[in-house]
């Protein structure tokens, strides 16, 4: 068994298809197939199923593509590290939108100032995908709002942040209600799988309040140019709202019986090898923070 085999057999189970898995292998579809058999033969397991046309992984298969996924990391940590040995240094960092608009741009400039010739690759997404990008290796470390719950994730508190309900200075809203009463407005929010949007969800869930979701974005601005225009209300981190606020075009909304405050976590996958330079790297987001 190669490599070779690995990825194929992953590149498989990831696409539930031997046809899409051939695509995106950029190999013929036979070759796919007589590599899965391959596999099957040598092992004498069965990997797959084929019910009505579909893929089905068995256990087993399941249970040896998580072997093979880890196994795959850990090569190409290896190939990682073995070019970093003779190559600048290279550093990835995810952030979520509102840590990437309020503090990536600072920890960015630090870590260029402070590490000489330093490859800084970054990324901003949903916590949803940063996760992803996280367990497949793909990315370095991520700074999220909120806790993950995942057992391969590393999650390392650093900080935290408040989040606000507020509404237009020309609605005619309470400026101070309990959460039920919030719940009967129309909400704007951010939408499932962001780190803002499942906290929001969570906290409503928690005190059994339904939520009134008259619209959902990706993207802050957007919300906020929504509230302006006296569309709803919106729960959103304050300091992405504190100017409207303090220049008079958005009032808060103190809510009375709910505690909005989150933390901030630096996350990596758990058994992650780090070079020195990236220890240090990683040493430099924690400080940021810390300081």
């Amino acid at each position: 068994m190669t490599l070779r085999h690995l990825r194929i057999f992953d590149a498989v189970c990831r696409n539930k298809s031997i046809t899409k898995a051939a695509q995106e292998l950029f190999i013929a579809q036979p070759a796919v197939s007589n590599t899965i058999s391959e596999i099957e033969k040598h092992y004498s397991v069965v990997l797959f199923n084929r019910i009505n046309r579909r893929l089905v992984i068995t256990e087993q298969g399941n249970y040896l593509w998580q072997k093979a996924r880890a196994a795959l990391l850990s090569f190409d940590e290896f190939e990682q590290c073995a070019r970093d040995a003779e190559s600048k240094p290279f550093f990835s960092l995810g952030a979520t939108l509102t840590v990437g608009k309020l503090h990536v741009p600072h920890i960015a400039a630090s870590l260029e100032d402070r590490i000489e010739g330093l490859d800084l690759r970054l990324k901003i997404k949903p916590a949803g995908a940063l996760v992803d990008e996280i367990l497949s290796g793909t990315l370095d470390v991520a700074i999220v709002e909120g806790n993950i719950h995942d057992q391969h994730i590393i999650s390392i508190p650093v900080s935290q942040d408040r989040l606000i309900a507020f509404q237009s200075a020309t609605n005619c809203f309470d400026c101070r209600m309990t959460l039920a009463e919030l719940s009967r407005l129309p909400l704007l929010m951010r939408e499932s799988g962001s780190a803002c949007g499942e906290f929001i969800k969570n906290i409503f869930a928690a005190n059994q309040c339904q939520l009134s979701v008259k619209m959902e974005s990706a993207s802050n601005e957007a919300i906020i140019t929504a509230v302006l225009a006296g569309l709803g209300v919106a729960i959103l981190p304050e300091g992405l709202v504190s100017e409207y606020i303090a220049d008079g075009r958005l009032r808060e909304i103190s809510i009375l019986d709910v505690d909005l405050t989150r933390k901030y976590n630096i996350i990596y996958r758990k058994n992650r090898h780090f070079s020195p330079g990236q220890t240090a790297m990683l040493n430099i987001c924690t400080d940021y923070f810390i300081n």
